[in-house]
């Protein structure tokens, strides 16, 4: 364990405890801004049911929650296939 934590370490000296506290906070921050701007994408309508081809998820808001947590493109590489289909998701709801 103690070796894995010093290559793991190499190079990056350690924090002092204003820094950790710092970024500590600031990942927070980050998490609930990230939170905020997910929730106004996929708060207002159930994309649950909307069937998405992405690499880990079948529906558009799971596709949506993969590609901003891990990076995940749908199944054709073109992050616009996210907007085409929310598009045609809500106009369809909004019609209907």
């Amino acid at each position: 364990m103690i070796l894995v934590n010093i290559a793991w370490n190499r190079g990056y000296p350690m924090l002092t405890k204003e820094d950790f506290m710092s970024k500590l906070k600031e990942a927070r921050r980050l998490e609930i801004a990230k939170r905020v701007v997910l929730g106004s994408i996929l708060g207002r309508y159930d994309l649950e049911q909307v069937p998405f081809e992405a690499q880990d998820a079948g529906n558009l808001d799971e596709a949506i929650q993969c590609y901003v947590s891990y990076g995940e493109f749908p199944e054709s590489g073109n992050l616009e296939d996210f907007w085409e289909a929310y598009n045609k998701a809500v106009s369809s709801l909004e019609e209907g």
